[in-house]
């Protein structure tokens, strides 16, 4: 039976969601990313260096790593205070645990898989023939197409209550499927202007979609974790 979930429930499992994506990332990223992006920046000084101009980092790498943290935790707080609002905006919910989790499934997917088909991450030193503003647009634009995807599959998914769950599975991912196609044939990709390092461009690459991957994961599991406590508790 669904019940009503209090909004400060959702909001407390949100802090928690936030705190264990935010530490589980930074970490990731001190130790792992950080080193690729360090591969980077040495490549793009050198380059400077060997030109014409070469123009002075306004910050230091340590600095830099001191704003990574805290973006991160911000990052965190808000993307976990918005799975909590939609889940509010939900209603009641037979389980909270699995709404937050089917949530931050859509976060990842409408947020992270999608744009990239399109507009994957680059290192720094990366030119691509695209401005800027036109990447923004894209991005967005992608965003826009595959949380599109996702509230079709789970309109899908709802409709096909009454059929076998293979029905409901097939019919959701393939409207997820769809929403993907339409972004790689109707949006421009990225087309580098410059060569860059295949190996460099493989492991900023990696390690990018490596730590959004925790992070997600990292939300869905404390959030979802939280939820499941109170739960068992009987508490609404």
């Amino acid at each position: 039976m669904a019940v009503r979930v209090e909004p400060a429930r959702w909001l407390r499992a949100a802090v928690v969601a936030a705190v264990v994506a935010a530490v589980s990332v930074t970490a990731f990223d001190l130790t792992v990313s950080e080193r690729v992006v360090d591969r980077a920046v040495a490549r793009e000084n050198a380059a400077a260096t060997s030109g014409a101009l070469a123009v002075p980092e306004q910050f230091t790498r340590g600095e830099q790593r001191g704003g990574l943290v805290l973006a991160e935790l911000l990052y965190a707080l808000g993307v976990a205070v918005v799975v909590a609002g939609v889940a509010i905006l939900l209603g009641r919910t037979r389980s909270a645990a699995l709404r937050w989790l089917a949530l931050s499934a859509a976060g990842a997917w409408a947020l992270v898989v999608v744009p990239a088909l399109v507009v994957p991450p680059l290192p720094p030193g990366a030119t691509v023939a695209a401005s800027i503003d036109a990447r923004r647009a894209t991005y967005v634009a992608a965003v826009a197409i595959g949380g599109l995807g996702c509230t079709a599959a789970a309109w899908a998914w709802r409709r096909a209550c009454t059929r076998a769950a293979g029905v409901r599975v097939l019919a959701a991912a393939a409207l997820l499927a769809a929403s993907a196609i339409v972004v790689v044939l109707t949006l421009p990709d990225d087309r580098l202007v410059e060569a860059v390092d295949a190996a460099l461009l493989r492991d900023f690459r990696l390690a990018s979609f490596a730590s959004q991957g925790l992070f997600w994961v990292a939300c869905a599991a404390g959030g979802g974790f939280a939820l499941r406590c109170r739960e068992r508790d009987g508490a609404v």
